[in-house]
C-alpha cells in the first residue's frame, strides 16, 4: 500500500511540475484552463459539439492577436489564424506532433497530403482501388477522427486495448492484402516490356503514372522498398478521398467569418 501511495504522490507531483514549470514567454491561453488537465474538461464536454468549442477558439484567436494556445494535460496545442505565423511555423518545426502517429499502422511514413489521382492502376485493380479500399479507407479515417477527438484515447496503452484499435489492424491488413499485389504485378510487368522510364524519360510532357515512378526509383536508383511503396500509395490515395470534405469543411469556416471571406475574395 505504502508504494501505491508513493508512486501516487510522485505522479501529482509530477503532473504539478508539468504545470507550473518555468515557460518562456508565450501566446495569451484561452480561458477555462484547470490545473494538470488544462483544457481536457472543455473537450469531453463539448464531445457532441466540436464545432461550437472550435469556433468560441476560433474568436478568442481573432481577438488576442491571431494567436493562442491550449493545453491539453502536459501538452501544449498552439492555434493561429494567419497563413504567415503558420507558414513560419510550418518551415521551423519539422517535428510532427503526437497525434500524427495514430496513423502510422496505416500510413507508415509515407506523404501526408498529395494528389491521389494518376497512379497507373489497371481497370479492375482501380476499381478495387475505388471500391474495396476506398470503403477501408474511409472506416480508418473515421475511426482515426473519434480517437482524435475523444482524448481518452489518446495514450496507446488504454486506445491498443479497445476493439477499435483491433478494427484498425484488421482494415490495415486488408488494405496491404490489396496494394502489395498490385505493385508486384506492376513491377513484373515493367520489367518484362522493359518499360522501367527509359525510352519515354525523354519526351517532355510525357505522361508517367505515380506507381511507375516510385517503381523506377526502387529499381534503378535502389531508394525506395515494396513496403515503403506501398506507404507512400497509401498516402496518395487516402489523401484523395479526403480532398473534397476537407475543401467543404474548409469553406464551411470561411463562411462563418464573412469578413475574412470577403478579404479572400478581394486577394
Amino acid at each position: 500500500m505504502s508504494a501505491i501511495l508513493l508512486t501516487g504522490i510522485l505522479g501529482v507531483v509530477f503532473l504539478l511540475w508539468c504545470w507550473w514549470r518555468p515557460r518562456p514567454r508565450s501566446p495569451p491561453t484561452y480561458p477555462g484552463a484547470l490545473p494538470i488537465i488544462g483544457h481536457l474538461h472543455l473537450l469531453i464536454k463539448s464531445r457532441n459539439d466540436k464545432w461550437s468549442l472550435m469556433k468560441r477558439i476560433g474568436d478568442y484567436v481573432v481577438e488576442n492577436g491571431g494567436i493562442s494556445q491550449l493545453r491539453i494535460g502536459p501538452r501544449t496545442v498552439y492555434v493561429m489564424n494567419d497563413p504567415v505565423d503558420v507558414g513560419v511555423v510550418a518551415n521551423t518545426c519539422f517535428e510532427k506532433a503526437y497525434f500524427y502517429k495514430f496513423s502510422q499502422d496505416f500510413l507508415g511514413n509515407g506523404l501526408i497530403t498529395a494528389d491521389g489521382t494518376s497512379l497507373g492502376l489497371e481497370a479492375t485493380d482501380q476499381d478495387m482501388i475505388d471500391n474495396d479500399y476506398a470503403k477501408a479507407v474511409d472506416e480508418i479515417v473515421a475511426i482515426l477522427c473519434h480517437r482524435g477527438l475523444n482524448t481518452w484515447l489518446h495514450p496507446s496503452f488504454i486506445y491498443n486495448r479497445t476493439a477499435m484499435k483491433r478494427k484498425e489492424q484488421e482494415l490495415t491488413t486488408s488494405i496491404k492484402n490489396m496494394i502489395n499485389p498490385i505493385i508486384k504485378k506492376r513491377k513484373v510487368d515493367l520489367q518484362a516490356n522493359n518499360n522501367m522510364a527509359n525510352d519515354d524519360s525523354s519526351v517532355t510532357g510525357k505522361f508517367k503514372p505515380m506507381l511507375d515512378l516510385l517503381l523506377h526509383l526502387s529499381d534503378e536508383e535502389s531508394v525506395l522498398t515494396d513496403d515503403e511503396i506501398r506507404e507512400h500509395l497509401d498516402s496518395l490515395v487516402a489523401a484523395s478521398y479526403d480532398t473534397t470534405s476537407s475543401q467543404k469543411t474548409m469553406l464551411l469556416v470561411l463562411g462563418s467569418y464573412p469578413d475574412v471571406q470577403e478579404r479572400v475574395y478581394k486577394e
